[in-house]
């Protein structure tokens, strides 16, 4: 559809009646398609407007094809193909070319596919070919037996962190269970510890032989190269798996996925199952056809008008308010088939038959003749976002959407296809499909009760003797012996994003407005940050703003991108607020407006409720483990201070006043506080000026500067083991106190994180097995930060590894590293750079932190020079800076199993006791 001039817009905004239809505009596909000879499909997009290319190829092979017994094959050959190391044994591995690339890269698998995917800069595109024609070539070239019991520990661990250590995988595997019983998408794609303790290498290698051939691939690239330049890269790399041998062809793979079971017989029972969860959840879901059936916009309505009906249900009956703690509502699809569900936090288990009346009720509401008018609304919505969908989508790249949308649909066009799909089927209201899906007999319905011990037992036996006890100076082996680029070639990687250049104004009333063009696809995100007291201060109490903007916002924002498929979101951290609007460029107009709203006109409307709602929830997070870990954590790591004071109490929620909430309203979302960012691909242009000026110039200021937090102080070294008695893995975090980013040399920090993860991530999950691997973020405060490392270990290696986590940041300071390692490491944070300002979203994210940090608008632009300098003495200084001796640990674990390994380490933790059984089902 052809856009509205934006002044014509504008003109509709200083009218106060913006029109909230729908604009966008079609995005014409040029790209190629080719069915190969050996059945190989490519498919080629050409992106100008980005400075990167994604690569995925997706082999038509998952979990349904795994052999009786052995589930989880596809998914451990997906890991083992990681390891192969085409050029010989003891030369690079796969996964060290790609670290070595420093590109994004990752794969998956799913019950019907297997994707790998990379995305880098055009200029190494040809060794991204390369490595996975190597890997369709020979996936396990090189992989020993010794490979394979290691990354079989691995994918071990990887279970137990999705359905131990968080159980949000274990509740959705009990709903898919009682939904396709022994259908193959009952299945857990990763498989078992008992059923990956029966694959043999043998099983991997055929497996890769019948699995991994050029007729079940499907190549995408998406790239700013012409279509015939990037599909001439690909066939050059792949050679012969393209061409043929000899002449020869094959078509490609059809494939005919698992069709959905038969409806069930009467109403299916509730059934109970048992998980490691601080509350009871009751799980509610439907078959509903899947990929192939091309009807996945009806399932994206549905799940939206179900939310909408629960919603509504929910406010006008106290008795349900009271009964949940909180609900969620989505889609999962598989090429056949697939669940829309729903989450129901509930506040006592003897609640659940009465709240799955209450769901299959809302189901009914969904499709009921008297709520046509809201449900074509709803309809409306759910279809305008879909298409700014793809647009994002197409945006960031995203390669392995496109083969997906291809295997099911054959169209290699994704934004067009998606958006003709979208809208032929969401012109019409969701009646048949809602008839035929979401009726009360064919709902499933699974009560997940709690029990800390359910994931005891069998796991611990599933992991065989592939750790290891090498000394601690092994630590200095690094993750590749690929040399690094030189500085040259990173300047031309992390280049200046030229967001100083951005149009900065300042309104009458105090509001700085922002405006950057980026891109070129039709994609807007309009974002407002606000500069508030921290919580824990004198006039802010724990809980206070979260309980105030909840109970504020319904009234008025978001109205307009209701009408218009825009997504608004809200984020908010200790020390300011952001709302935000991400939709079509073309509303730019309505995205302004809905922002102008909350600005202008957020008052505390429902604040009892919303308390009401917040002390049920408090009261089950004071249950649960890791809640009571990460409050013990941050309080200990800013001890005294508001940083520290994350978590209100059930007891600090109920003191909560409303007029305390009309007092913080008041005082804190003032213009003066606040940046408006604008980003799009329309230019700062003077009709754009005046809609910003046309929405927020009559927002009132009021004298209320934040107040001058404090540098928090220093803690005292702190290890605290929380008992999880029965767990099989132990969970550490560690905190090392940081300076704030406006103080600290951030290149060499990024570069000091890589180096600490990397280490960690050779020794414990490609070396020893006992870990999925190690996570290493840096949390920001405008005063203070904290480089926080965690990872999910084997809990018979908990100790060793907590000493080995501690005395790699030891080591980094103690010592300048070796220049090429940290070479490696300034590549890794260059091409981290190079990446963070491809899209609309990435830019608005960049530029919301100078406000929310105190930082200078010309911040990341001197960042790559400051990139290309790093030193080791640099890096050296980084973690020096980290406050070592003072860092606060959590153990999460079974204290019986975990507790003489961290004394043998030197090491009296503070014990926090394990919550009850009947406290815990409360």
């Amino acid at each position: 559809m052809r856009r509205l001039p934006l002044a014509l817009l504008v003109t509709l905004a200083a009218c106060g009646h913006v029109r909230y239809k729908p604009k966008g505009r079609p995005v014409a596909y040029q790209g190629s398609f080719a069915t190969l000879p050996t059945g190989m499909r490519l498919v080629v997009y050409e992106s100008p407007q980005v400075d990167r290319f994604m690569f995925a190829v997706s082999y038509r092979a998952g979990s349904v094809d795994d052999p009786a017994g052995k589930e989880g094959l596809a998914h451990f050959a997906e890991h083992l193909a990681f390891r192969a190391a085409p050029d010989g044994r003891g030369k690079p591995r796969l996964w060290d070319r790609l670290i070595a690339g420093g590109w994004y890269f990752n794969a998956f698998t799913s019950h019907d596919q297997t994707v790998y995917w990379q995305a880098g800069k055009p200029a190494d595109l040809r060794e991204a070919l390369a490595i996975e024609a190597a890997r369709m070539r020979d996936p396990l070239a090189g992989v020993t037996a010794d490979d394979f019991a290691i990354e079989r520990d691995v994918v071990v661990s990887e279970y137990r962190e999705r359905f131990e250590t968080d159980a949000t995988a274990a509740e959705l595997q009990f709903l898919a269970e009682a939904a396709f019983r022994s259908h193959a998408y009952g299945r857990v794609v990763g498989g078992t510890p008992d059923s990956l303790r029966r694959i043999t290498l043998a099983d991997a290698r055929a497996f890769f032989k019948k699995a991994y051939m050029p007729a079940a691939a499907v190549l995408v690239l998406v790239s700013p190269l012409p279509p015939r330049k990037a599909a001439e890269q690909v066939l050059e790399a792949f050679g012969e798996l393209a061409r043929g041998d000899g002449g020869l062809s094959e078509e490609p793979v059809r494939y005919e996925p698992p069709h959905a079971p038969p409806a069930p017989e009467g109403s299916p029972p509730l059934v109970e199952r048992h998980a490691p969860v601080s509350q009871p959840h009751l799980w509610v879901g439907w078959v509903v056809p899947g990929w192939y059936s091309r009807r996945v916009p009806y399932a994206e309505a549905a799940a939206v008008a179900l939310r909408h009906a629960f919603r509504t249900g929910m406010g006008n009956e106290l008795r349900l308010q009271e009964a949940i703690t909180d609900f969620q509502v989505g889609v999962h699809l598989e090429d056949g088939a697939g669940l829309l569900w729903v989450r129901v936090g509930l506040t006592s288990a003897g609640d659940a038959e009465m709240v799955l009346d209450r769901v299959k009720t809302a189901a009914f509401r969904a499709r009921a003749d008297d709520s046509a008018r809201v449900r074509s609304d709803i309809v409306k919505a759910t279809r305008d976002r879909l298409l700014t969908q793809g647009y994002l989508r197409m945006e960031q790249l995203d390669a392995p959407a496109i083969s997906q949308f291809f295997r099911a649909t054959g169209d290699p066009d994704y934004v067009g296809g998606w958006q003709k799909l979208v809208a032929v089927q969401l012109s019409y209201d969701i009646d048949s499909y809602a008839n035929e899906n979401l009726t009360r007999d064919r709902a499933i319905s699974v009560l997940v009760l709690p029990d800390q011990n359910v994931a005891a037992g069998a796991l611990i036996a599933a992991v065989g003797g592939a750790t290891g006890t090498r000394d601690l100076e092994d630590l200095e082996e690094e993750a590749s012996a690929l040399p690094a680029p030189g500085a040259d070639r990173v300047l031309a990687t992390a280049r200046p994003p030229g967001l100083d250049v951005a149009e900065r104004r300042v309104l009458a009333n105090g509001l700085t407005a922002v405006v950057a063009k980026r891109g070129s696809l039709p994609v807007a995100d309009v974002r407002l940050v606000i500069r508030t007291d921290p919580e824990g201060s004198p006039d802010v109490p724990v809980g206070l703003p979260l309980v105030a903007r909840i109970s504020s916002v319904a009234g008025f924002a978001g109205l307009g991108q209701q009408k218009i498929g825009a997504s608004l979101f809200e984020r908010f951290s200790t020390e300011y607020v952001l709302v935000g609007d991400r939709g079509s460029s073309a509303n730019l107009g309505v995205l302004l407006e809905d922002i102008g709203q909350w600005a202008t006109g957020i008052r505390v409307w429902t604040f009892e409720p919303v308390k009401r709602f917040l002390r049920r929830a408090v009261e089950v997070w004071e249950r649960d483990v890791v809640w009571r870990a990460g409050r013990a954590f941050w309080g200990r790591l800013f001890p005294g201070h508001p940083y520290g004071t994350l978590f209100p109490g059930a007891e600090g929620v109920e003191s909560l006043r409303e007029g305390q909430a009309d007092d913080w309203i008041d005082r804190e979302i003032r213009p003066q506080r606040a940046v408006l960012f604008v980003v799009s691909d329309e230019p700062p242009s003077p009709e754009l000026w005046a809609a910003i000026d046309g929405e927020f110039g009559g927002w009132r200021a009021k004298e209320s500067d934040p107040v001058s937090v404090q540098v928090p102080p220093l803690p005292r070294r702190s290890v605290i083991l929380v008992d999880r008695p029965g767990a099989t893995q132990a969970s550490i975090t560690i905190g090392f106190r940081a300076p704030p980013a406006s103080e600290r040399d951030e290149p060499a920090t990024r570069a000091l994180r890589w180096l600490f993860s990397s280490r960690l991530n050779r020794r414990i999950r490609v070396e020893d097995g006992v870990s999925y691997g190690v996570a290493a973020q840096v949390f920001d405060r405008r005063r203070g930060a904290a480089l926080v490392v965690g990872a999910a270990v084997d809990r018979e290696a908990a100790g060793r590894t907590l000493a080995l986590m501690l005395e790699a940041a030891r080591s980094l300071a103690d010592r300048p590293g070796a220049l090429d390692a940290v070479n490696r490491a300034r590549w890794q944070v260059a091409r981290s750079f190079g990446f963070a300002f491809d899209t609309v979203g990435s830019v608005a994210r960049a530029l919301e932190q100078l406000p929310a940090l105190g930082l200078p608008p010309e911040y990341y632009e001197t960042m790559p020079a400051s990139i290309a300098s790093l030193t080791p003495e640099r890096v050296q200084a980084a973690a020096r800076a980290l406050a070592l001796g003072r860092e606060v640990v959590v153990v999460v674990a079974d204290s019986q199993a975990v507790l003489p390994q961290l004394r043998r380490a030197g090491l009296e933790p503070e014990l926090l006791p394990a919550v009850g059984p009947g406290e815990a089902s409360r």
